[in-house]
């Protein structure tokens, strides 16, 4: 009988004398990475086996309940962010040349997936001469290393498209597509899919099959030899891929374009020489500022599933949340309803515009959207969500009123942006049973603050988290504080925005340089999108709760005086066809408004983003500095789900310690000399001095 051998993160074990089983199994961790120490485990398993005699194969597989191989090790990715190009380099060759050795020995291989093998992990399984699958719904495949800003480096690129084809090999790992075991089966990926109970057993099969083994030299020899495509469809998929500007609020371009290129260019090369070229498009994206921001989206991802904010979880049973009523039929109540009716929650919905409300109904057309016509109508049900306008007196009347119809198990809840609780719920009895739901946009943006009233309890805290959690929403638990974390960092940017248009810069210049940098919507057209109506109001709210960053400017009452109203009136700082229309610019508002600008200063787009990120950098420091989130990373997570803030530039803290200081500096001054009443949060002021890392220095780490 062969003897075990028993390494720190792999097992190499027999079936029979012949066949050799390694199971993957990194102690402590719920999950298999690929880092130097499995590497090392790897190769010596190899070189085990290399010495043995009377060889037919290995099986390689991982003990883990829901995952083969997630990937490579991020940790020390993020370590290494400064390596130069030589290190990068021999980084990848490392992994390409032990994986390799799985395929090119002269033994069968055969890779048994069950659970995610993504990255890495399917470079290795890549690597092997076989690859079967478990059907189970928790196996999925895929190369989504472009959604990190690099590229595959364990020879990724090479393999897959040389078995799937170009187009759809280039497609696969650009768009960081992700895939199920059918999937995998029917593009080639995998050779066969088993039932889980199956998978070790349809390996060994496998192996002892003739036919088999020989469908896996042939495997070998396709992945060893250039791609099949001719020059013209290369020459197409060039172009293609030339012209690829990513995707709003999605996939940053920059890895994509660079992963394609290389594929492309080293699609008649050798194998070794296709891995040579691999590991120069690695060391063109390792380490840049896309790759380094969206790496930090992927731990602030992380983050967030471990925090929630000020919320501690619970395994304790809650009363599920399946009848709401949404007082408020404007945008944001429509919004809000289309997004929570979805068959599991009953809405009902009630306006003092019988008309308006019956008209969105029945537009609607859904058994799970429904009229009240009366207020008292809406009861009984398990969640008020209020969403009229913001006027604090209509507010408090509101729920005083509610309070006397509700159930004392109803929870009542606030969609208010801008508006402090306390004021809200100053006298309304059961004050554990209200806290606020502030939807950012329901329908593009996953982030919902969930703001703790300072006597709301835990118990209706979580159960209105597992409600939103079902929704596949992102709820961020903050507390109570003016205009909470979104719309407080939205003020900011607003205000920044209409400063800049003041000093002479055109309105259209503004919002397109905001949106080249990342965010789906410039300033002025996510007013138009909010209404400016709406935008006034909560501007109000704010400034009298001690907000200094709302801007004073005529502009804006001037356009609601007038009925330009946004998106919802189809006018106002563009011009819209219908409500889901493009906007378009309206060049004799221009010319009206020029009246507005009181200098000539026309900045350039990066001039543009530095003040307006620099203000709502000021934002932040005074949210952090009132304790209204748990983390600054809770910061960063808010902007970029609940504000666009583009994913690539890695969150607003992120960015600004990746910014140029001089510059960053120049555009806080001029905000702060813009607003002489502001003064620069002491943990910016003691950062900006230091250069310390921001989110060490807040958090003490």
């Amino acid at each position: 009988m062969r003897e075990k051998l028993q390494l720190e993160n792999l097992t190499l074990e027999w079936d029979a004398e012949d066949i050799a089983l390694l199971r993957l199994d990194m102690p402590g961790k719920s999950a298999n990475i690929i880092n130097e120490r499995l590497q090392d485990d790897l190769e010596q398993a190899l070189d085990h086996l290399d010495l043995t005699s009377g060889l037919l194969g290995a099986v390689l597989y991982s003990a883990k309940d829901k995952i083969f191989v997630a990937g490579a090790d991020l940790t020390q990715i993020v370590r290494t962010q400064d390596w130069s190009d030589e290190e990068i380099h021999r980084f990848c060759e490392r992994g390409q040349r032990l994986f390799d050795r799985f395929q090119s020995s002269r033994w069968t291989t055969v890779a048994a997936i069950h659970g995610a093998c993504v990255g890495g992990g399917l470079e290795l399984a890549l690597g092997c001469s076989l690859q079967i699958a478990s059907d189970d719904r928790r196996t999925s495949l895929g190369l989504p290393e472009t959604k990190l800003g690099l590229v595959p480096g364990w020879a990724g690129t090479v393999r897959v498209p040389r078995l799937v084809g170009l187009k759809t090999g280039i497609d696969l790992i650009a768009h960081s597509t992700l895939f199920g075991p059918e999937k995998a089966l029917e593009l080639g990926i995998v050779n066969r899919v088993v039932p889980r109970g199956n998978l070790i057993s349809a390996a060994l099969e496998m192996i002892r099959s003739d036919a088999w083994r020989e469908l896996g030299r042939q495997r070998s020899a396709i992945q060893h030899a250039p791609c099949r495509e001719g020059l013209d469809d290369r020459i197409a998929l060039s172009e293609e891929w030339a012209n690829f500007q990513g995707e709003p609020g999605g996939i940053h371009p920059f890895a994509p374009k660079v992963v394609a290129q290389h594929i492309l260019a080293s699609a008649e090369s050798s194998f070794l020489d296709a891995c040579r070229s691999e590991q120069q498009a690695m060391a063109r994206v390792y380490g840049k500022p896309p790759s380094r921001g969206l790496l930090n989206v992927f731990f602030l991802n992380e983050h967030q599933r471990k925090s929630l904010g000020f919320y501690s979880a619970s395994s304790d049973p809650v009363a599920p949340i399946t009848h709401v009523a949404i007082i408020g039929a404007g945008v944001m109540g429509q919004a809000i309803a289309r997004s929570v009716a979805n068959g599991k929650t009953r809405v009902t919905m009630f306006d003092m515009d019988r008309g308006k409300v019956d008209l969105f109904v029945g537009a609607e057309n859904r058994p799970d959207l429904s009229v009240a016509p009366k207020l008292a109508d809406l009861f009984p049900c398990d969640l008020v969500l209020e969403c009229i306008a913001e006027d604090v007196t209509a507010k408090q009347k509101l729920f005083s009123e509610l309070a006397t119809l509700a159930d004392p198990a109803t929870i009542l809840a606030t969609n208010t942006s801008a508006i402090g609780l306390q004021a809200i719920f100053a006298a309304v009895p059961h004050p554990e049973r209200m806290l606020g739901i502030h939807y950012c946009h329901p329908q593009l943006m996953q982030l919902v603050e969930v703001v703790r009233h300072p006597k709301s309890s835990d118990a209706v805290v979580h159960r209105a988290v597992r409600w939103l959690q079902e929704q596949r929403k992102t709820p961020l638990v903050v507390r109570d504080s003016p205009g909470f974390v979104v719309n407080r960092v939205l003020t900011a940017l607003i205000d920044a925005a209409v400063g800049i248009f003041e000093e002479g810069t055109p309105l259209p210049k503004i919002d397109q340089a905001i949106e080249d940098f990342g965010f789906l919507g410039g300033p002025f057209k996510i007013m138009d999108t909010i209404g400016l109506d709406t935008v006034v109001l909560a501007g109000r709210a704010l400034a009298s709760q001690g907000i200094q960053q709302v801007s004073p400017s005529p502009l804006l009452p001037m356009l609601v005086k007038k009925k330009r109203l946004g998106r919802k009136s189809l006018a106002g700082f563009y011009l819209y066809k219908d409500a889901q229309g493009t906007a378009e610019v309206d060049h004799e508002l221009l010319d009206m408004i020029h009246v507005y600008q009181r200098a000539a200063t026309n900045l350039n787009p990066q001039e543009i983003v530095e003040r307006v990120l620099a203000n709502m950098l000021i934002a932040t420091g005074e949210i952090l500095e009132r304790h209204v989130v748990s983390s600054p990373k809770d910061i960063d997570v808010a902007v970029i789900q609940g504000l666009s803030f583009p994913a690539h530039a890695g969150g607003l803290l992120f960015w600004a310690h990746q910014a140029d200081a001089e510059s960053l500096s120049d555009a806080l001054i001029w905000n702060l000399k813009r607003r002489p009443s502001l003064c620069l949060p002491r943990c910016l002021a003691d950062w900006q001095q230091q250069r310390e890392p921001f989110y060490q220095t807040i958090d003490g780490a």
